[in-house]
C-alpha cells in the first residue's frame, strides 16, 4: 500500500517536471533541448501512470516495490529541483538578454534620429557602424552599410583621401580631429559640404583601432556665408560709390555742362558741334555708370520723371550693343505712340541693361536677342495678367534663343542672391533688382524658359495718369528759360561755380557768387537789394548748405532755395540731414535743368 503511495507521488513529480520543461523552451529559447528533456520527462511519467492505473483496476497482484519506488521518488524529486532551480537562471538570462536587445534597440533609434552623419570604419575603409543619415547620404539600407567599404559607395573616398583627411593621425595620436570642410557628392550628385569630428575608439572585442566620425552638414550655412560676403562686398562696393560720386560728378557737371553751351553755341561749326555732342554722350555714359554702382550699394538719388521707354532705350542702345559679344545680334522693335510712364531714369535704364546682360549670358556661343515694346491694356473682361489691375500698360518684352531655364531654375532667378552662374561670374542680384525696381513702379515682370529654347522676360509698367503719348523735352537741349531776378550761388568746386554762374548769367540772372557759405553770409548781409533765390551745394567745408539756407532765411524769410549735390542720399543722413522735402538738383546736370529748375522755384513762389 505504501509502495503505490510513493508510485502516485513520483508520477504527478514527473508530469509536473514535464510542465516546468516545457515553461522552460519559452523562457530560454532554446527549443530542442528542452523539448527532448520534456518528451522524456513526460514519457516517464506517461509510463508511471499506466502502472498505477492498473493497480488500482487490480490488474497488477503485487504492490509496488518499496525500495524501488523510493528511488523513482528521489529521482523525480530530484528532477524537479532541478528543472525548477534551472529556470529562475534561464529566466534571468532571457531578461538579461532581452533588456540587452531593448537597450540596442533604443541605441539604435537614437543614433537613427540624429540628423548628423554617425559612422565609424577602420583603417582599411569598412564600416563598422552607420546611421540613417549615412545610408540616405548613400543611397542604401542603413543594415547594408556595416561590413561595406566606403570605396564601394563613393569611389572618389580613396584610401588616399581618408589618410589626407587624418583618419591614421587620429587614431596613431588618440585625440579627436576637427575637420573644417569636407565634401561629399550623396546619391542624389548633390555636393554637400559637411564639419566632421573624428574620435578614435576600439571595437568591443576587437584589438583593431577605429575611426567615429560626427558629420554635421553646413551646406546650408556655407551659401548664407556666400549671401553675406555677397552683400558686404555688395555695400563695400556702395560704400565707394557715394565717396567718389560727390568729386566724380562735380567733373562731369561741368564736362556736361561745358560741351552743351558749345554744341549749342550760335555760329559754331558743325565739325566743333559734333565734337562737343561725343564729349557729352560720353560724360552721360559715365554718369550712368556711377548711376549703376550707387545702385547696387542703394545709394541712388531717386528722380522720377515722366517717360517714354522708346526714348531710354534709343538713348541707351549703343551701350547695350557695346555690352554683348560680336557674335550676339540685338533687334529692338519699337511701338509707335507709347504712353508716358513715371519712373527714374537711372533705374529704368538698368531695367533694360541687366534684362539684356541676362539675355547675353545665355548665349555663349552667339545667338540673337530681340527687344521690343508694345502698348498692352489690362481690361475687366479678360483674365489678369500677372495680377495687373485693368488699365494701360507700357510693356518691354526681351527674348533670346540661348540654352533656356529649367523649371526649377524658373522658380527662383528672381530670389536675392540666387544665380547659374559659375563661382565668382555672378552677384545673383542683377534679376532681384530688375524685380524690385519694377515692383516699385507699380509694375510686374514675368518669365518664361524651356531648356535650349531660350527665354522671354516681359515687364509690364503702368501708363501714367494723364500723360500724352511723345518724348519728354531733353535735358541736353538749352531751353529758354530766362530770368531776371538776383540769384545767390554758393559752390565750393570752382569748375562747378564758373559752369553755373555762366548759365545763369547767360539766361539774365543777376548772380552773386560765393566760395563757401562764409563768403555767401558776409555777400547778402553786404548786398542792400533783394536776393530771390539760393543756388548751394549741400556740403562744403565750412559749413552745410541746409544750415547756410536757415541762417539766410532769418533776413530773408522770403529767400527761395535750390540745393545742388553729387552726394548719396545715404551721405545725408550720415551727417544729420533730412533730405526729404528738399529743392534737389542732383549732380551731374545739363544747363537747361539748372535753368528750369530755377525758374520753376521762382514761379512757383510769384504763384503763391
Amino acid at each position: 500500500m505504501f509502495g503505490s503511495a510513493l508510485l502516485t507521488i513520483s508520477t504527478l513529480l514527473q508530469f509536473l517536471a514535464a510542465i516546468l520543461a516545457l515553461r522552460l523552451i519559452k523562457i530560454t529559447g532554446r527549443r530542442w533541448a528542452w523539448s527532448l528533456i520534456a518528451a522524456a520527462t513526460l514519457l516517464m511519467a506517461v509510463r508511471r501512470s499506466v502502472t498505477l492505473f492498473s493497480l488500482w483496476q487490480g490488474q497488477l497482484l503485487e504492490s509496488p516495490s518499496l525500495t524501488a519506488e523510493g528511488i523513482a521518488l528521489v529521482i523525480s524529486v530530484l528532477m524537479l529541483i532541478g528543472i525548477a532551480g534551472v529556470a529562475p537562471i534561464f529566466h534571468s538570462v532571457n531578461q538579461a538578454a532581452q533588456d540587452v536587445r531593448e537597450s540596442e534597440a533604443r541605441l539604435r533609434q537614437i543614433i537613427d534620429l540624429v540628423p548628423h552623419l554617425v559612422s565609424a570604419w577602420n583603417l582599411h575603409g569598412e564600416y563598422i557602424l552607420a546611421n540613417q543619415a549615412v545610408a540616405d547620404a548613400l543611397g542604401t539600407d542603413v543594415d547594408k552599410v556595416p561590413g561595406q567599404k566606403a570605396i564601394s559607395f563613393d569611389p572618389s573616398l580613396t584610401q588616399d583621401e581618408r589618410l589626407r583627411h587624418n583618419d591614421a593621425e587620429v587614431i596613431r595620436s588618440g585625440q579627436p580631429n576637427i575637420v573644417p570642410e569636407e565634401v561629399l557628392i550623396d546619391a542624389s550628385g548633390k555636393e554637400r559640404v559637411f564639419r566632421t569630428t573624428k574620435i578614435p575608439f576600439s571595437v568591443s572585442g576587437s584589438e583593431q583601432p577605429a575611426v567615429l566620425c560626427v558629420a554635421e552638414d553646413i551646406t546650408e550655412r556655407k551659401r548664407l556665408e556666400e549671401q553675406l560676403r555677397q552683400a558686404q562686398k555688395m555695400e563695400a562696393i556702395g560704400h565707394l560709390a557715394g565717396g567718389i560720386a560727390h568729386d566724380f560728378n562735380n567733373i562731369l557737371t561741368a564736362i556736361i555742362g561745358y560741351t552743351t553751351l558749345i554744341e549749342n553755341r550760335p555760329g559754331e561749326s558743325a565739325r566743333v558741334s559734333e565734337y562737343a555732342h561725343q564729349i557729352n554722350y560720353s560724360a552721360d555714359q559715365a554718369a550712368i555708370l556711377v548711376r549703376q554702382l550707387l545702385a547696387f550699394g542703394r545709394r541712388q538719388t531717386l528722380k522720377l520723371e515722366s517717360l517714354d521707354l522708346n526714348d531710354v532705350i534709343k538713348q541707351i542702345k549703343p551701350m547695350l550693343e557695346r555690352l554683348i559679344d560680336e557674335s550676339v545680334s540685338l533687334e529692338v522693335t519699337y511701338a509707335p505712340k507709347l504712353p508716358m510712364l513715371k519712373a527714374d531714369p537711372g533705374q529704368l535704364e538698368q531695367v533694360v541693361m541687366n534684362l539684356i546682360i541676362n539675355a547675353r549670358d545665355a548665349l555663349p556661343r552667339g545667338g540673337k536677342i530681340v527687344m521690343e515694346t508694345r502698348n498692352f491694356v489690362q481690361t475687366e473682361e479678360h483674365p489678369a495678367k500677372l495680377d495687373l489691375q485693368p488699365g494701360r500698360y507700357i510693356e518691354l518684352c526681351i527674348q533670346d534663343n540661348g540654352f533656356g531655364m529649367d523649371a526649377d531654375t524658373l522658380e527662383h532667378i528672381f530670389e536675392p542672391f540666387f544665380t547659374t552662374k559659375e563661382q565668382g561670374k555672378g552677384t545673383g542680384l542683377g534679376l532681384a533688382t530688375v524685380f524690385g525696381i519694377v515692383k516699385q513702379c507699380g509694375g510686374r515682370i514675368s518669365a518664361d524658359a524651356k531648356v535650349g529654347k531660350g527665354s522671354t522676360f516681359k515687364v509690364y509698367f503702368p501708363a501714367a495718369n494723364g500723360e500724352e503719348e511723345g518724348s519728354p523735352t531733353s535735358l541736353d537741349k538749352l531751353a529758354d528759360h530766362r530770368g531776371g531776378e538776383t540769384t545767390l550761388l554758393v559752390e565750393d568746386d570752382a569748375l562747378v561755380r564758373d559752369l553755373a554762374f555762366r548759365i545763369l548769367d547767360g539766361k539774365g540772372y543777376r548772380v552773386l557768387v560765393a566760395g563757401c557759405a562764409n563768403d555767401a553770409i558776409s555777400l547778402a548781409h553786404d548786398h542792400g537789394g533783394a536776393i530771390d533765390i539760393l543756388v548751394t551745394d549741400i556740403v562744403m567745408p565750412d559749413m552745410r548748405g541746409t544750415e547756410l539756407a536757415k541762417i539766410l532765411k532769418l533776413a530773408r524769410s522770403n529767400l527761395r532755395v535750390l540745393f545742388i549735390s553729387g552726394y548719396a542720399p545715404d551721405v545725408f543722413a550720415s551727417q544729420g540731414m533730412d533730405g526729404g522735402g528738399l529743392e534737389l538738383l542732383a549732380k551731374p546736370f545739363a544747363p537747361a535743368a539748372l535753368t528750369r529748375r530755377v525758374r520753376e522755384i521762382l514761379d512757383r513762389s510769384t504763384a503763391q
